[in-house]
């Protein structure tokens, strides 16, 4: 049968033929039939008021229903009469919403509200002309979190309960006291690329809309957030000495940061006409490559300049300073310069990842025009071209870096020789969608894919077959990287998922 928009869903505490269903302007007490094998609705009288209910919670005696609203209020149906009974609050309505209710026990309600605001609520009898109504009533136990309240749930009877937020935030609440923390956090938005320092597999750096965040693989926490509000990180990478987390935004600007403490490092305007959406560092942090999305790569020489400060600088220098406090007397202050060293010009269409060789003299970069380029930092040349009938949106020198692993739209991997851009063999790596991420293990006997059919594979790269097949992820798979310890594997996806999987013994 028909319930109209639904947006809420909830079942009665001591009948097992009875639930209830909200939505745009209706509310409705559903009894099944079970004799006839039919389910008979029974639509509430909401009288003169017009709601979109959000949430429905049946108290513990299933007498009364609370809904939450979008209007910020909250509605008290009598299930018996289907008729609404209290209308809470009158005036002063909670802002943007209520998102989200729990019913604690027959004196106590806690809500969740779209401007994030958790608050007690006391449920109260008065009688009035003989009659005996509910009343409802704010409490001084009051809390704001941050984002809209999408859940709250009690751990037992009430004593600690959890809410959760759409900024993906997890908080433990003291029932007594309100007094709350935050016990997990993690991206809201799709996570764009992942890196893992050089040679430490306990941290890994995630990049998505707004922030860059790095993770303790261990604990599974985040250690530190960096971020820009209103603006998408495409790629990062990080300096192998660890020394900075290079980022490139949708702004078409290149930002560096200390790992430490998260603070700008230096900036590098108008890198890029359409955004910065491909970056690598060489071992030494003194090159930079980006790609953009006009198609060109371009190589940067980053220098740090140590000098002694002089008061007039200290008070109205601008430039980029290293972690040391600015008003401090006689401190070594860092000055960075940023020089472009050429511009590459071959793609037509969006760089999409860049991969650096380990004596820095040579770099692979993957476009969407269907075309994966080796270039010369030294001469700054093209060495070889690789054509394709695909969006490349991955490439990896293989560990002997004399060959290219590539993958893209047209769900294929592609060996290509290095010497003379020939290929050597192509792997069919999906049957539905793109190939997003690949990593190949140091040994280069295995490598590892995912993409837009969110299963994770682990191929032999002699014998280009599946070995190990991994499922989980709910959207596509945007990035991967194998742990410098080759022990795990991490995944991150579109919904903002992070997933760590157990690198098979090989």
């Amino acid at each position: 049968m028909n319930a109209g928009i639904t947006r809420a869903l909830a079942y009665a505490n001591l009948s097992d033929d009875m639930f209830f269903t909200g939505g745009d302007s209706i509310l409705r007490i559903w009894r099944a039939d079970v004799p006839n094998r039919k389910i008979r609705p029974t639509d509430c009288n909401f009288r003169q008021y017009k709601r979109t209910i959000t949430k429905v919670v049946p108290n513990n005696q299933d007498e009364m229903l609370f809904c939450a609203t979008t209007s910020g209020d909250i509605l008290a149906v009598r299930i018996s009469s289907a008729l609404v009974q209290l209308v809470f609050p009158e005036r002063d309505k909670f802002s943007l919403g209520i998102t989200s209710l729990c019913f604690v026990d027959d004196t106590s309600l806690i809500i969740g509200t779209g401007e994030g605001i958790v608050q007690m609520l006391s449920v109260g009898h008065r009688i009035n002309r003989m009659n005996c109504e509910m009343t409802l009533q704010k409490t001084q136990l009051k809390r704001s979190v941050m984002g809209t309240v999408t859940a709250i749930t009690l751990r037992g009877e009430g004593h600690q309960f959890f809410v959760g937020t759409d900024k993906s935030h997890i908080y433990r609440f003291d029932g007594s006291t309100f007094e709350h923390e935050l016990i997990n956090s993690c991206h809201y938005s799709p996570i764009n690329d992942i890196k893992f320092p050089e040679n430490c597999s306990d941290l890994f750096v995630t990049s998505s809309f707004e922030d860059i965040r790095v993770f303790h693989t261990p604990s599974q926490q985040e250690l530190l957030r960096i971020n820009i509000p209103n603006l998408v990180c495409f790629s990062i990478d990080i300096v192998k000495d660890g020394t900075a987390v290079i980022s490139g935004w949708d702004d078409s600007r290149i930002r560096a940061f200390y790992p430490e403490t998260g603070r700008l490092m230096y900036t590098v305007n108008d890198a890029h006409k359409k955004g910065v959406t491909a970056i690598a560092a060489t071992a030494n942090g003194g090159r930079l490559i980006s790609g953009g999305g006009e198609g060109q790569v371009r190589v940067w020489q980053v220098r740090e300049i140590l000098n002694k400060a002089s008061r007039k600088d200290r008070l109205y220098g601008h430039r980029c300073r290293g972690d040391r406090a600015e008003g401090e007397a006689g401190a070594k202050q860092s000055m960075f310069v940023t020089t472009l060293l050429a511009t590459l010009k071959e793609h037509a269409n969006t760089v999409s990842c860049i991969k650096i060789t380990k004596d820095d003299n040579a770099c692979a970069s993957s476009s969407a025009d269907g075309t994966c380029i080796v270039w010369s930092l030294v001469e700054f040349t093209r060495m070889q071209i690789i054509f394709a009938n695909t969006l490349f949106r991955v490439v990896c020198f293989h560990t002997s870096e004399v060959q290219l692993l590539t993958a893209g739209t047209d769900r294929k991997i592609g060996y290509w020789e290095m010497y003379d851009g020939s290929q050597i063999r192509e792997l069919e790596a999906s049957r539905s969608g793109s190939i997003n991420g690949m990593d190949i293990a140091k040994d280069g006997a295995i490598f590892v894919t995912g993409g837009d059919d969110k299963i994770v594979k682990v191929w032999r790269y002699n014998e280009g077959d599946v070995t190990h097949v991994g499922l989980g992820h709910s959207s596509p798979i945007t990035r991967l990287m194998i742990s410098p310890d080759q022990r795990l594997i991490v995944t991150v996806s579109e919904d903002g998922g992070i997933f760590l999987w157990d690198l098979p013994p090989h």
